[in-house]
């Protein structure tokens, strides 16, 4: 069941304080996060190996599983 799904979005808000949601394509977090799909990739980090947003004073980490 798990392995259907390749992405983790975390968010951070209240400091230390995450919320984690399972994603099947990018497509789908871009969906959620209201943002098109290009923006969350101009904001990949290389050294991280992840994707890095921040919007609305929340942060997010994508992460390829």
């Amino acid at each position: 069941m798990l392995e259907n799904y390749h992405y983790l979005l975390v968010q951070f808000y209240d400091g230390e304080s995450h919320l984690c949601q399972l994603f099947k394509t990018i497509d789908e977090i871009a969906d959620e996060l209201n943002v098109h799909r290009s923006t969350l990739y101009k904001n990949y980090d290389k050294k991280l190996e992840q994707f890095v947003i921040k919007k609305n004073k929340l942060l997010y980490y994508i992460k390829k599983l």
